[in-house]
């Protein structure tokens, strides 16, 4: 049966930011299988790998402000920047008491206008797609009010404790904890809390054993429409490339380098599986 389905995501093609690639596959496939899909996005116009799929969607993708101040989303180059950015991260922090590096965090009264519109047109079927988290935060203060829809919030990564991005141990306190209520409240609120790995589901379901029955585990796949046709691999090559997709995050990069030392260890193992991985002699080179 064909579903009417609003999917809110803060990043979507044209965005270059690979958050957004996740559900513009699914929005794509829900499409395909005859389903009524909208997008609520934020305005950007990047474009990016996906260019494809957002013409296939585009007429279903809509753009609003989330009031996010620029130079906060940006790295500064030069001393004009750097006084912007000052003056951004001064504004954000005067206009709320959450985490102000969380670009979704001021765009609560355009985000709800939206998301009313479509819910008064049927769409029932509401995915909020976070990070950035305070998407389902807004959203949650409206679920109370429209009992007969299906709410899911669809976590790409953790939020409470996050080592490696979005800025959490950077905040007071204060911030922190405001975070963490509102955390709860998301996962009160929801009707179904989704994550990308097993492993995320586990930690809610230990932070939130009266919630288990909500928690599901759905990871990234593959777009069968992204493989090469007629592709033969060559098997006189057997050279593996390993490719990451996505940002590499200063604070992240400790995992990387745990995983060249787990590569090399293999040398020390088995030499022959060593070099039938890598084909390479340095591992330096992968």
């Amino acid at each position: 049966m064909s579903k009417k389905i609003l999917i809110i995501s803060y990043s979507f093609p044209p965005s270059r930011k690979v958050g957004g690639r996740r559900w513009v596959k699914f929005a794509k496939y829900f499409v395909k299988s005859n389903n009524d899909v909208r997008i609520i996005t934020s305005k950007n116009k990047n474009e990016s790998g996906w260019i494809r799929d957002y013409n296939y969607l585009k007429s279903r993708i809509t753009e609003i402000s989330f009031n996010y101040p620029y130079y906060l989303g940006i790295i500064p180059k030069n001393l004009t920047q750097k006084v912007l950015y000052r003056l951004h991260l001064i504004w954000s922090k005067l206009n709320t008491s959450a985490n102000f590096y969380d670009k979704a965090v001021h765009g609560e009264k355009e985000l709800i206008k939206e998301t009313i519109k479509f819910i008064n047109k049927g769409y029932n079927n509401i995915i909020v797609t976070v990070a950035p988290f305070h998407l389902a935060t807004h959203i949650s203060k409206i679920i109370s009010d429209y009992p007969q829809c299906n709410f899911i919030v669809d976590f790409r990564d953790p939020w409470i404790g996050n080592k490696t991005d979005y800025g959490y141990y950077s905040l007071s306190k204060f911030r922190q904890s405001k975070e963490k209520k509102s955390e709860q409240k998301v996962v009160n609120s929801f009707d179904h809390v989704v994550t990308v790995s097993k492993k995320i589901t586990d930690e809610f379901k230990v932070k939130y054993p009266n919630s288990n029955t909500k928690f599901h585990t759905i990871p990234n796949g593959f777009d069968k429409d992204d493989i090469l046709k007629n592709y033969c691999l060559n098997k006189e090559d057997e050279k593996i490339r390993l490719i990451f997709t996505g940002n590499l995050y200063d604070n992240a990069k400790k995992y990387f380098t745990f995983f060249i030392k787990l590569i090399e260890g293999i040398k020390n193992i088995d030499y022959e599986f060593f070099i039938y991985f890598t084909n390479h002699k340095d591992v330096s080179d992968i």
